[in-house]
């Protein structure tokens, strides 16, 4: 499994004491577009979840489903209405399985 992280409050990840990360409580919404390279990709996106003693205020991430992704543009929204979002360090990120992950050619 392949995971990117796409933005974190600080470059940390619940190691600085706080609490730390970004105030977001007048998000509603997260919304961004997708496409794939070859349309076989399957990812999922989440807000939140850095966990720890000084992860942010989303225990747990606000996920989507696992997306089977074309090669046309698609519009994704990650609903945060009632979600804790007083100190969010996770912004957001992405992971696709890794039998998806395109090879090249051999290196050896």
């Amino acid at each position: 499994m392949g995971w990117q992280l796409l933005a974190a409050a600080g470059g940390q990840l619940g190691t600085v004491p706080g609490p730390t990360g970004y105030d977001l409580r007048r998000a509603a919404r997260l919304t961004f577009w997708v496409r794939g390279a070859t349309g076989a990709e399957r990812v999922q996106f989440l807000v939140g979840g850095i966990s720890g003693q000084y992860g942010d205020s989303l225990g747990t991430a606000v996920k989507t489903p696992v997306l089977r992704l074309s090669t046309a543009w698609r519009q994704v929204t990650i609903t945060l209405a009632g979600e804790d979002l007083t100190h969010i360090i996770g912004g957001s990120a992405g992971w696709r399985p890794r039998r998806t992950i395109p090879t090249g050619p051999s290196s050896t």
